[in-house]
């Protein structure tokens, strides 16, 4: 079976009979991580909403198109200004929507590296900072605070800068983290740091949903509870250990919950706000040593551990904020907002069972190892599972104990978003936000361009427009992100008219994850 799952079957079919145990262990996993994570941020939906008034700023399109934003002036999709943008992000995406007809068509991709002529030590900590501006991000980041977009920017070329400095020092990155992992452990510290501050700051509402009369609230802490004690008991079934089943649901949940406060708060469009290299294992291995590991017990458990990684992909934990924004778009447009639950968590099914089906029939007909996958060496999954087994008999090789820089690293990315978070509160007019150093400090290398030129051009529009001239230049902006969006469904059917597949190359051209 797992032969033929990797080099095809002879026949093409998938064994449903052997995967359907798996898969129902799986799904049902899947489903109770995402019963607890719904269950979470909707206990936060009230606080955001009615005392913090958080803006969901995504939500402006949706609205927009539906005509309940409340906004005046031209209807969306008569504007002219949205349809000079949709011109633009458009154009930018046409050499990938031509290229399975006019493969020689020129490309004229926008990227930069300032820095790659330093080859040298400590300047060539710089060298990998590219500049590549994308117009989805560029878009929709448009509704995006100042401050925030300030934040993501500047904290990405502060970190940079900082490595400078650390390496003409003569520190050096430990171990497995020489890929710039211990940026992400200082992420991973942040987000657990804001989690917890959310959970404290939310403590009534948790205090009276338990104490007081049954109201939906206290179903929702029985959901919460509920689903992350069963994610652990299947995760038990298959073999992983309580301790480090409850360490993954707890981070995950971690991770959840901060990054729907990302979407409603900064208005964020990517899942790219949370590590997807499995910090989480990294993190394990970094406070117990990989030396606890060793031998075939040791083995066994960290290899099961593993297997659970592609849960913290940042999609897994992101669709919790997807519910909540669907929570809060039912509630501005008078719908069932007491629903939303169960038709989040059908439509999450539903997802698992296409994902499941759409992967095992390609699989099993072409093989996981196949040519025709990502870069000739097999598709992405394969790809990211060698990466994470690679990198975890590294890990095991070492044999270390209590690895001290990695957890100071999460130590410090704490201390710098609950600073970050009292200066805010204590100070009027402090620019720099704890939410978008998370995202900043995670892949601010994809975000810092895009990002950059909103913010200078929200900061020029304000400058010499006012505040009604950047209102008006919203569905310029939109539009951007919406031809580029456009181009991508455009991409798509060409391909499939012409007969002629899109490379590999072009359809990373084209990749947006909002």
């Amino acid at each position: 079976m797992v032969t033929q799952f990797f080099e095809a079957s002879p026949t093409g079919q998938v064994p449903w009979s052997v995967w359907i145990g798996p898969l129902g262990v799986w799904i049902g996993l899947a489903l109770m991580l995402w019963l607890g994570m719904f269950c979470t941020v909707e206990l936060f939906h009230r606080r955001w909403g009615e005392q913090e008034h958080l803006r969901y700023p995504l939500l402006y399109l949706p609205l927009e198109l539906a005509g309940r934003s409340g906004a005046r002036g031209h209807p969306f999709l008569r504007d002219p200004l949205m349809w000079l943008g949709f011109a633009a992000g458009f154009w930018y995406a046409l050499p990938v929507v031509v290229s399975p007809l006019w493969p020689n068509f020129p490309d004229w991709k926008l990227t930069g590296y300032p820095f790659r002529a330093l080859t040298s030590s400590p300047g060539n900590e710089l060298a990998s900072i590219y500049m590549r501006p994308l117009p989805h991000l560029i878009g929709l980041g448009y509704l995006m605070s100042s401050d925030n977009l300030l934040t993501i920017w500047a904290t990405y070329l502060a970190q940079r800068l900082a490595w400078v400095a650390a390496t003409a020092y003569g520190f050096r990155r430990p171990g497995w983290h020489l890929g710039g992992g211990l940026d992400l452990q200082q992420t991973l510290g942040a987000i657990v740091a804001l989690f917890l501050w959310l959970m404290w700051s939310n403590r009534r509402t948790f205090h009276g949903a338990v104490t007081g009369p049954a109201t939906p609230e206290r179903w929702r802490v029985l959901g919460a509870v509920g689903g992350a004690a069963g994610a652990v008991w299947l995760g038990t079934l298959m073999g992983v250990t309580v301790g480090l089943a409850l360490a993954l649901v707890l981070l995950l949940n971690a991770s959840s919950l901060v990054y729907a406060r990302i979407r409603a708060e900064v208005g964020l469009p990517s899942y790219y706000a949370v590590p997807f290299e499995f910090q989480e294992r990294d993190t394990v291995l970094d406070v117990l040593g990989s030396r606890t590991f060793r031998g075939d017990l040791g083995l066994a458990a960290i290899s099961r551990f593993s297997v659970m990684g592609w849960m913290t992909q940042g999609r897994f934990p992101a669709i919790a904020a997807y519910h909540i924004e669907n929570v809060e778009l039912s509630r501005r447009s008078a719908s069932g907002v007491s629903t939303m639950l169960w038709l989040s968590l059908c439509a999450a099914l539903a997802g698992l069972a296409i994902g499941c089906w759409t992967h095992l029939t390609t699989f099993y007909d072409m093989g996981a190892l196949s040519t025709v996958g990502a870069g000739g060496n097999g598709y992405y999954e394969v790809g990211a599972a060698r990466r994470s087994y690679a990198k975890l008999l590294s890990q095991l090789n070492a044999a270390t104990d209590f690895s001290l820089a990695p957890n100071l690293f999460c130590l410090a990315g704490g201390a710098i978003v609950l600073a970050l978070a009292y200066l805010r509160g204590r100070y009027v007019g402090f620019p720099f936000t704890p939410w978008s150093y998370v995202i900043g400090s995670t892949y601010g290398t994809t975000f810092w361009t895009s990002f950059f030129m909103t913010w200078v051009a929200q900061k020029l529009i304000l400058r010499y427009g006012g505040a009604q001239s950047y209102r008006r230049a919203i569905p310029f902006f939109l539009g951007i992100s919406f031809g580029y969006m456009t181009a991508t469904v455009a991409a798509v059917t060409v391909t499939f008219a012409s007969g002629k597949a899109l490379s590999f190359s072009a359809g990373k051209r084209l990749y947006f994850d909002i």
